[in-house]
């Protein structure tokens, strides 16, 4: 699997009152990274902004309310909608063992412990309690995973495979299982 060489931090949203300030959704479990000081690549790019600089930012509900370096008018804000706040992947912080990104566990095939192939983790929903890796073959069939520890027995980034020991019930029966 090819890692990607930056990942998104937050998009931005809508504008927030007159003065160049824009709302926008964190992305990363450290929103902390976006503070004052800090610059970021814009995806898509914009020609007029082709990276912007964090000037202030301050909390509101689950957003970010962010002042970027240059950008003092609403109208100006508004054209930032959409875009994405990018950083180099090799300025994530490392992260413990066993824990990984998001974008690292994407595109993993997942097979069970018996050698049974389920398909690819195409999509991670976040449901408060644990993670759910969605999980799809090529004829669509669908699998969902709970991120368990009892059920992701080992994730081999370099192989790019996910092994899981499904619990009962988890997965449609299968005759070779028995």
């Amino acid at each position: 699997m090819v890692r990607p060489t930056e990942v998104a931090v937050a998009r931005l949203m809508k504008p927030h009152g007159v003065r160049g300030e824009v709302e926008a959704k964190a992305l990363t479990p450290d929103p902390d990274r976006i503070r004052p000081g800090s610059s970021f690549q814009l995806s898509p790019a914009r020609s007029d902004f082709p990276d912007v600089s964090v000037e202030g930012v301050r909390a509101k509900k689950d957003r970010l309310i962010i002042k970027f370096a240059g950008i003092d008018d609403r109208e100006t804000a508004a054209r930032l909608h959409g875009a994405l706040m990018m950083v180099p992947v090799d300025e994530l912080p490392a992260l413990d063992e066993n824990t990984y990104y998001h974008f690292d566990l994407i595109g993993l095939r997942v097979v069970t412990s018996r050698g049974r192939p389920l398909g690819r983790l195409e999509e991670i929903i976040e449901t408060g309690a644990n993670d759910v890796y969605l999980v799809r073959d090529d004829p669509g069939d669908e699998a969902l995973i709970p991120a368990l520890r009892s059920v992701i027995v080992a994730v081999d980034l370099e192989e790019g495979v996910m092994v899981i020991e499904p619990m009962a019930g988890l997965l449609p029966e299968d005759a070779d299982e028995d």
